[in-house]
């Protein structure tokens, strides 16, 4: 059935290219809903779907603590999160626990009481997680009425909408509800979840050790490859990678050892190997770790400034994403944007024609006495290659030094 029509033309069509399988489309859509600023879970719920319907997990991961501080209590929102943990979670009495809590604070949520009935009757849970379908757990309701967004079905809140609006909503949401659960069956499996969900723990431990783990060091320990349902590794490939495993015990040493120099505090030898696996054969589950444990090393402030040599970066950029550099050089082409500067930095100069290489330098808080010609010292975490053949870093800080 359509949505009614005064439905949000805008989250309307969006909802429409969700189902259709156009998550490209929809994201766009979504996003300019999700920066106005409205206070409606709704369509930070689609928007949360259709990323990780991409692979765009950390987008996904961003939005759904959005919808927390819109209203943790959105049934949905807590349908979808206790999916993603029985995912990834250890063993089946962790993934009961999840749901045995959440019903104790939504009794009326029929959804989490069906999911936790078909979650107890399951035989082999490691198989259970990895057939288990969004559709089966996760209600996916049609776009709201209202206003802007309007009344959020199932969400125990409102919008502001009229009060005759909301008398003619609650009368046709008893004559509806059948029909409305069968056309959310099908949307869900329009949308291919199962896709999605490739392997047991792929995304589920991802949200889980982003929503639910400690912070710091514990963190990192409880990010594990179990090789349980999956291979590590993809023996045959389409696409030709910078680094390439010939068996899954060489990544898992890979992956282990990048670990253990993170909680030694070496985290530029732990990003070499990170990388190494991000740069490989290794599939899809084992990337969603090692990208995971790559964000945590980046936010971090205090880290180990390296004279890492340029060439070493040029020659192998794909092995030093995110490494911090300590770099010496020259002033060049600076121009200030924003209450921001870039420039280039000739590194390691000694005179006019002898230097290093160049690199393209963003230093986000601008120094007003920071000017052409001026010899540094500066710290910096090397972004990417740029066109031009030039490293780009972000500078965390600049010391002017002697000539």
């Amino acid at each position: 059935m359509a949505p009614a029509a005064n439905t949000s033309p805008v989250l309307l069509d969006a909802y429409r290219s969700y189902r259709a399988g156009r998550y490209a489309d929809a994201a766009v859509l979504l996003e300019n809903l999700a920066s106005s600023g409205a206070r409606d879970p709704y369509p930070l719920l689609l928007l949360s779907l259709a990323h990780l319907q991409l692979g765009r997990f950390a987008r996904s991961d961003e939005i759904l603590k959005k919808i927390a501080a819109v209203d943790q209590h959105y049934r949905p929102y807590n349908q979808l999160r206790a999916y993603l943990y029985m995912k990834g979670a250890p063993d089946f009495e962790s993934a009961l626990s999840l749901y045995v809590d959440l019903i104790g604070k939504y009794p009326g949520d029929r959804t989490l009481a069906r999911a936790q009935r078909v979650l107890r009757k399951a035989r082999d849970f490691e198989r259970f997680q990895r057939e288990a379908k969004l559709d089966d757990f996760v209600q996916v309701p049609r776009p709201p009425r209202g206003s802007l967004f309007g009344f959020t079905e199932r969400s125990g809140r409102t919008a502001p909408v009229s009060a005759p609006a909301r008398r003619r909503e609650f009368r046709i949401s008893r004559r509806l509800k059948r029909k409305l659960a069968i056309s959310v069956a099908l949307a869900a499996a329009i949308a291919g979840a199962a896709a999605l969900f490739m392997a047991r723990g792929s995304i589920g431990d991802y949200f889980r050790e982003r929503a639910a783990a400690p912070s710091g060091m514990e963190t990192v320990d409880q990010v594990t490859l179990d090789g349980s349902g999956f291979d590590l590794v993809e023996k045959i490939s389409r696409t030709r990678r910078p680094e390439f495993y010939y068996s899954g015990t060489a990544l898992r040493d890979d992956f282990l050892n990048s670990k253990q120099l993170i909680c030694g505090g070496r985290y530029n030898d732990a990003l070499l190997l990170i990388n190494k696996i991000l740069s490989s054969n290794a599939n899809m589950p084992v990337k969603e770790r090692a990208s995971f444990l790559r964000r945590f090393i980046v936010n971090i402030e205090d880290r180990e400034w390296a004279d890492i040599p340029l060439k070493s970066i040029t020659e192998r950029p794909h092995l030093y994403g995110g490494v911090s550099v300590l770099w010496r050089g020259r002033v060049a082409n600076l121009k200030k944007r924003q209450g921001a500067i870039v420039f280039n930095l000739l590194v390691d100069y000694r005179s006019e024609d002898v230097f290093a290489g160049v690199a393209d330098v963003f230093l986000e808080a601008a120094d007003d006495t920071l000017k052409n010609g001026d010899m540094v010292e500066m710290k910096a975490v090397f972004m990417d290659m740029i066109a031009g053949g030039n490293p780009y870093l972000r500078a965390r800080e600049i010391v002017k030094s002697g000539r």
